[in-house]
């Protein structure tokens, strides 16, 4: 392809994203008090951090506590409460406790509202939320005698038992991937399991990369990312980084689980994008980031003894 030709193409997949980007991200209306679940998890997780510092200012945080308290009586207004309200509400109880304000008459009136609320949802405890003490111990549960064990067992397995793999492993998988990090919490991801095998055929004809072991694919996800969780120009590349952290931990805990995968990349051009949309039914706000094929893994088989690099040649200590 000719340096013109590429050019060009560079230039239209670049525009078909920015596109996307400014339409269904939250970019154009940053300006506004913005009312979705996205907006509402980001402000009260900033609440969450300054509790868990170890010496907050007990007078500070309160430009985002009323900013909060402003987001709920808006969704109260227009019946948009659910879980992430209640959530958001014990969040804003819990930091009004633990900190003071000379703004009386905001402190009262978020209380009052507060009241409101939890005698609506029956008084009852709403949720794990706000702050969790935890204890070295606890924090160490994680740790593994011969950690190498994991990492250095996982390899792109692309020979797969013809079985469908168990909702109850499915869903556990989700389960632990679903405390993978994100920005401000928000938690983007969405993830779409196919078995239909006929399915599975036409959204791999979209992919470049499973040429040789198409047949032997018959557990299929396809990770995307709600761009509508970002709200700036300044996250612009937030997408793929949520997606790929996300991404892996799926992938790490289905290994955890005696699950074998492989990634697929998802680097297509703007027409296989439309096509793959299509075939998914997936709202324009979706970011594909991966396709992953998973499945069990035979009782013998060839993986590609892929050489690492030493850590040092992309380390360094300042």
């Amino acid at each position: 392809m000719s340096f013109l030709k590429r050019f060009f193409f560079t230039c239209i997949y670049f525009f078909y994203d920015f596109i996307r980007y400014l339409v269904y991200s939250r970019s154009l209306r940053y300006f506004r008090l913005n009312v979705s679940d996205y907006s509402l998890i980001k402000t009260y997780h900033s609440l969450e951090k300054s509790l868990s510092f170890k010496d907050r200012n007990i007078y500070s945080g309160w430009g985002a506590a009323e900013k909060l308290f402003r987001i709920l009586i808006l969704r109260a207004k227009i019946n948009n409460n659910n879980n992430n309200d209640l959530i958001a509400a014990n969040v804003l109880y819990e930091y009004t406790m633990c900190s003071k304000t000379k703004n009386k008459r905001l402190k009262h009136e978020i209380s009052m509202f507060l009241q409101k609320e939890f005698e609506l949802a029956g008084n009852t405890p709403i949720c794990k939320s706000g702050i969790l003490p935890l204890t070295s111990d606890f924090a160490r549960k994680g740790q593994m005698d011969n950690p190498e064990d994991f990492f250095f067992s996982r390899h792109s397995i692309r020979e797969f038992k013809n079985e469908i793999v168990e909702d109850e492993v499915i869903y556990k998988a989700l389960t632990l991937a679903s405390k993978t990090p994100s920005v401000c919490n928000r938690q983007p991801w969405f993830t779409y399991h196919i078995v239909d095998k006929s399915l599975i055929q036409r959204l791999l004809k979209l992919q470049n990369g499973n040429a040789g072991f198409t047949d032997e694919i018959h557990n299929l996800f396809v990770i995307a990312i709600d761009v509508s969780a970002f709200e700036s120009e300044i996250e612009r590349f937030q997408p793929w980084i949520d997606g790929g952290l996300y991404s892996m931990s799926l992938c790490y805990a289905l290994h955890s689980l005696g699950v074998g995968s492989c990634f697929l990349n998802l680097d297509i051009p703007p027409h296989r994008d439309l096509r793959l949309r299509k075939l998914l039914n997936a709202p324009w706000k979706h970011t594909f980031i991966s396709m992953l094929a998973f499945g069990y893994i035979p009782e013998s088989l060839k993986v590609c003894s892929s050489e690492r690099f030493d850590f040092f040649n992309y380390y360094k200590k300042l």
